[in-house]
Order: structure tokens, then C-alpha cells, then sequence
């Protein structure tokens, strides 16, 4: 699964995180799922990566239990050439009378980094050598003036 391609830029895809190894999540899921490393709030994670569709398998699974967030990539916007990107908390809260709704918070865009960037950031993803972190502006062209 290569988010970061142009034959994969019009999938969006969410990451989880969970204390479950490679082989129980794919045993679990039933599905295609790509092991990535995480890092959340400053605190290195085993992270998953898997098409959006696959959304509530992954939500209604035992793996999510205790984990407080996903995120969520959208396709490639054209114009930031990067991948929108929300963060999903999975506490439902109160919203009305007898409804909940789990909050959402949109990060910005997940840009490419290098690995110096990453680790100036509290949460970033490696995908193999490649770095990622959300931010609202590209962190490169910030760099370059």
C-alpha cells in the first residue's frame, strides 16, 4: 500500500494504532493492512495503515480498545499536493439529548519530511524511510523560504 503515489492518490486511508502484533491485526481484520511506526503525543506506537473503507471493521474491532484516536487521510488535494488529514477521537460525547457523536479535529495536511523534521514533532509516521506529520502549512517550503 503506497499512500504516497499517484496511483494511490485518490484513496484515502485511515491510521490506527493498537498493542496488537502485525499478524493478530491482519488475523483479526481479515484484511490488508500495512505496519507502520507511529509516534503520538511523544510516545512511539505500532501503527497500521488501511483503505478508508475498511473504516468500520477496523472501528467495531477489539482492536481500537483503549486507543483514543485514528487518523483519518483523505485524497490528495490537488493544490497542497498533500492529503488532508483529521484526527478522530473515539470517545463519544454528548451532542443533544440521548446523542453522542465522537469529536473530530482537522490537522491540516500530511506532508512528506525528512526524519530531522519528524522529530521536531510530537506525532509523526514512518513508512519505511519515509517521514510524515501533519501540519496546516508545507513544513519543506516553510524550510525554504
Amino acid at each position: 500500500m503506497l499512500v504516497n503515489t499517484n496511483k494511490y492518490e485518490n484513496e484515502s486511508y485511515i491510521i490506527f494504532s493498537t498493542s496488537e502484533e502485525f499478524v493478530e491485526v491482519k488475523n483479526i481484520l481479515g484484511l490488508d493492512v500495512t505496519p507502520l511506526v507511529g509516534c503520538y503525543k511523544g510516545k512511539e506506537e505500532k501503527s497500521y495503515i488501511t483503505n478508508a473503507d475498511n473504516w468500520e471493521l477496523v472501528y467495531y474491532s477489539p482492536l481500537l480498545n483503549g486507543e483514543e484516536s485514528v487518523l483519518h487521510l483523505g485524497p490528495v488535494d490537488d493544490d497542497k499536493q498533500a492529503r488532508p488529514s483529521v484526527l478522530q477521537y473515539l470517545t463519544p460525547v454528548p451532542i443533544a439529548p440521548a446523542k453522542t457523536a465522537t469529536p473530530i479535529e482537522f490537522l491540516g495536511y500530511w506532508w512528506t519530511v525528512s526524519m530531522e523534521e519528524a522529530l521536531k514533532h510530537d506525532a509523526w509516521t514512518k513508512k519505511g524511510a519515509s517521514y510524515f506529520i501533519t501540519a496546516f502549512d508545507d513544513p519543506v517550503r516553510k524550510e525554504k523560504g
